[in-house]
C-alpha cells in the first residue's frame, strides 16, 4: 500500500482538494501507470470544498482497481469522531474503502503529533505519537460512528496496538460510569473491536512472549486487529520474519497476509502457513 504525502491539512481547503485530485491522478494516470497503476481518464471535481471535497474524490475513483483506500492524516485539527467527518466515513463505507490513517509531518498545517506539541527528539516522537490514534479511535466509538456505519474499517497505519488494552479499559470505565451521555453507544466500547473489526493497527512494535502479554492480547478479542507493515522506506523498516516474533502459527497467519487480505480483497490463495 502506497501512502502519498498529501495526506496533510492546506489552510486553503479548495487547494487542498485540487491538490489531493491531481495526486490521485498522477497516481492512477499515465504517468505512473507504467510503474504500478492503469490509466484511467484524468477528471477533477467542481469546486468542492471540506467534507464534500473528500467525497467527491472517494466517488470519483472508488471503482478504480489499484485504489483500495482513503488516506487521511493523524495530524487533524479535530478527532475523526466529530460530525463533520461523517460525510466521508459514509463514503468510505458504502464503498467497502478501509480509511488510513498515517502520521504526516511537514506538509501544509503541521498540527503536531502529541497533545503537547511537537517532540524534541525521534523516541518522544514515536511513543507518544500513536496516542493521537486512540483519541480518533474513542471518538469514533463514542460519538456512534461505528454503530452508525456497520461496514466502516479503520486502519492505523503507525503503530499504536500496544497501548490499546489499557486505554479501552479507561473508556470502558468512564463510559460504564456515564453511559446515559451516550446512549447510542449500546455496548461496551472495546465489544465494538472484535471481528469483524472496525478498526487495525499496522505494525508489531514489542516483543511477544507468554505471560501477561498474551493476556493483553486477549482482551476484545485484539489477536485479530494486527497487520504487518514494513514502514519501507524508512530507516525502522521491519521484515516479516523480525514482525512475527514469538506468534503461533495461526497468528502468523493473521498477521502476515491473512488480515489484509480479507480486509482489501485480495483474493490471495490460502495455501497454509507462512514460515
Amino acid at each position: 500500500m502506497l501512502n502519498p504525502l498529501t495526506r496533510g491539512n492546506i489552510a486553503d481547503y479548495l487547494l487542498n482538494s485540487r491538490i489531493c485530485a491531481a495526486v490521485n491522478d498522477l497516481a492512477a494516470g499515465p504517468m505512473a501507470g507504467t510503474r504500478f497503476l492503469e490509466p484511467v481518464p484524468r477528471h477533477h471535481p467542481g469546486q468542492p470544498g471540506g467534507s464534500q471535497g473528500a467525497v467527491a474524490e472517494i466517488e470519483r475513483l472508488a471503482a478504480h482497481p489499484k485504489l483500495v483506500q482513503v488516506g487521511v492524516p493523524m495530524q487533524s485539527r479535530e478527532p475523526y469522531g466529530k460530525p463533520m467527518f461523517e460525510p466521508i466515513w459514509e463514503a468510505a463505507a458504502a464503498h467497502r474503502l478501509p480509511v488510513a490513517v498515517h502520521i504526516n509531518g511537514g506538509n501544509g498545517v503541521d498540527y503536531p503529533p502529541t497533545f503537547a506539541g511537537h517532540a524534541d527528539t525521534y523516541p518522544g516522537y514515536a511513543a507518544f505519537m500513536p496516542l493521537n490514534y486512540f483519541v480518533h479511535l474513542a471518538t469514533l466509538i463514542i460519538e456512534g460512528v461505528f454503530g452508525r456505519h456497520p461496514d466502516l474499517r479503520f486502519v492505523f497505519a503507525d503503530g499504536g496496538y500496544d497501548i490499546l488494552t489499557p486505554l479501552m479499559w479507561r473508556l470502558d470505565t468512564f463510559w460504564l460510569s456515564m453511559r446515559d451521555q451516550t446512549p447510542w453507544v449500546d455496548r461496551y466500547p472495546s465489544e465494538y473491536l472484535p471481528a469483524p473489526c472496525p478498526v487495525l493497527f499496522v505494525g508489531v512494535r514489542r516483543a511477544y512472549r507468554p505471560g501477561p502479554d498474551a493476556a493483553m492480547d486477549e482482551f476484545s478479542g485484539k489477536a485479530d486487529l494486527l497487520m504487518y507493515g514494513s514502514g519501507y522506506p524508512h530507516w525502522s523498516t521491519s521484515l516479516p520474519e523480525e514482525a512475527a516474533g514469538a506468534l503461533d502459527s495461526a497468528q502468523r497467519d493473521n498477521v502476515l497476509w491473512r488480515n489484509a487480505n480479507e480486509l482489501y480483497g485480495l483474493a490471495a490463495p490460502a495455501e497454509g502457513s507462512i514460515r
